[in-house]
């Protein structure tokens, strides 16, 4: 179950485990969970208005580095 918190949020995703739902990060730009993220040690690129993406690919929108 994908959803979004507000318009302007980075979308996240829901997954259900043998302990009980866990809430994941999704990349704005192309959907990879924040757990796949590369850049910056894992924690991907942030940018000047705060918008968290997986690489500075997305961010700029020229494509994921990350694949």
């Amino acid at each position: 179950m994908t959803h979004l918190t507000s318009p302007y949020a980075a979308p996240t995703i829901i997954y259900d485990t043998a302990t009980g739902p866990i809430e994941a990060r999704l990349c704005p730009g192309c959907g990879l969970p924040e757990r796949l993220w590369k850049e910056d040690g894992g924690r991907g690129h942030v940018t000047a208005d705060g918008d968290s993406y997986c690489c500075r690919g997305c961010a700029d929108q020229t494509g994921c580095t990350c694949v």
